[in-house]
């Protein structure tokens, strides 16, 4: 056995784990290897200062303590934790969402109370206008049909 197997062993050798086979491999190279002989030495005086460290003992009435402990912490509802259910969260949630689209959105401008009398010619000049913007001449029919209707009636007025 070389050295590096038996410093495998020693934990095994002290709890008295290892097969009669490796026992007696491990033993005899012990008894020929002075570096591993002072390795098992250290581990026994290791486990022995271990063992006698003094642990302290657990009250005999630890666990019932421990069980009321247990429930009185189960009974004990945090007021936050009543909300964090998904039965109260949804709605919460659903509304912060409208409102925060109802902010985020634009609001339309609300209309005039009366509505705005315009005559002929100073809706006349509002299609001039619109029309003067646009790109391409005459882009919207409706409003190019509506000049021409406003042209008609002027031209009758006049005549008459």
């Amino acid at each position: 056995m070389n050295c590096g197997k038996a410093r495998e062993r020693i934990s095994d050798y002290l709890d008295g784990r290892l097969s009669e086979e490796h026992l007696s491999e491990f033993e005899l190279h012990i008894r020929g290897c002075a570096e591993c002989a002072g390795e098992l030495d250290e581990m026994r005086r290791m486990v022995t200062a271990l063992r006698s460290l003094a642990v302290p003992r657990a009250p005999i009435d630890l666990w019932p303590q421990v069980r009321e402990g247990i429930r009185t912490a189960e009974n004990l509802i945090p007021i936050w934790g009543i909300f964090a259910r998904p039965v109260f969260m949804a709605p919460v949630l659903a509304v912060a969402a409208a409102v925060a689209v109802m902010l985020i959105l634009p609001q339309p401008k609300p209309l005039p109370e009366k509505p705005i009398k315009l005559s002929a010619s100073e809706y006349r000049h509002y299609l001039t206008e619109h029309m003067r913007f646009q790109k391409r001449m005459f882009v919207d029919p409706e409003v190019s049909f509506i000049a021409v209707e406003l042209d008609r009636a002027n031209s009758r007025a006049k005549d008459e």
